[in-house]
């Protein structure tokens, strides 16, 4: 799909997937977003014109695909970038030429990711409590491919700030993966590389997630607080249920095929 909505046009709501691979699943996951099947109201319903105010609520505490946004301008604003995808080659010598505050340059040529292990530790007193045993900068090991994914939920987990979680990760994930895609040219980078471009430059990174974060905190405090007001409230002429609801067969719904969710 060109971006993350339902499309009028169906056609726009269908992707395919095509491997060389000789036996390939697709697991499916999040079906609520996914809204395909239709509801008609029936003809003989009669307009009943009320008027409805509520108050405006944020879904489940999760990040939504609009902290996207917050997340692209932090990164810009680090870097003194432009929101320009005709300005990504400029944007990209930007973060070359990034210092941190210890004036070190990001580290964006990886070919491999290793983590610190512990070898031939002796340890004196097994009864001795808050030992700090730590590894020599000299054992380390390649990290696999599932290993770099793994750590970088885990880092990306660790810095969803209020939000929950196991919901929001992914938004940041994708915030990320998108930024690099549209904002610093790289279209062509494989999404292994990247997720070992965030894990070695951990600290800058986490400092844009966590101020966009805020920010974002900050837009959602105030949308749940307001009231939403529609003066000529009606039953919608049609709606859209996820893959997982069940079709009923109830009489005196206003709405036919009616769909219900699974609890």
């Amino acid at each position: 799909m060109p971006e993350f909505k339902y499309y009028k046009e169906e056609s726009l709501n269908r992707a395919y997937l095509y491997a060389n691979l000789e036996e390939i699943t697709i697991e499916e996951d999040a079906l609520e977003y996914l809204k395909t099947k239709k509801a008609k109201r029936k003809e003989n319903y009669e307009n009943i014109n009320l008027k409805s105010v509520y108050l405006m609520r944020s879904d489940y505490n999760d990040l939504m695909f609009s902290y996207r946004k917050y997340f692209f301008n932090k990164f810009l604003e680090r870097i003194g970038g432009k929101l320009d995808e005709k300005e990504a080659k400029n944007n990209f010598e930007l973060l070359r030429k990034y210092k941190s505050a210890d004036g070190t340059n990001l580290i964006l040529e990886i070919k491999r990711v290793e983590e610190k292990i512990i070898i031939d530790e002796n340890i004196q007193d097994i009864d001795e409590e808050n030992q700090n045993i730590k590894a020599d900068i000299q054992n380390k090991v390649k990290m696999s491919d599932e290993e770099v994914e793994r750590k970088l939920i885990d880092f990306l987990k660790k810095n969803c700030g209020e939000f929950q979680k196991a919901r929001s990760y992914e938004k940041i994930k994708v915030a990320i993966y998108q930024f690099l895609d549209r904002y610093l040219g790289m279209k062509d980078v494989d999404k292994l590389f990247i997720q070992k471009v965030v894990l070695i430059n951990q600290g800058f990174f986490q400092n844009i997630i966590q101020d966009s974060i805020k920010e974002y905190a900050k837009f959602r405090s105030k949308e749940e607080k307001q009231y939403k007001e529609i003066p000529n409230w009606n039953v919608p002429d049609k709606d859209y249920y996820p893959k997982n609801a069940d079709e009923k067969n109830y009489k005196n719904c206003i709405m036919e095929p009616v769909y219900v969710l699974q609890k």
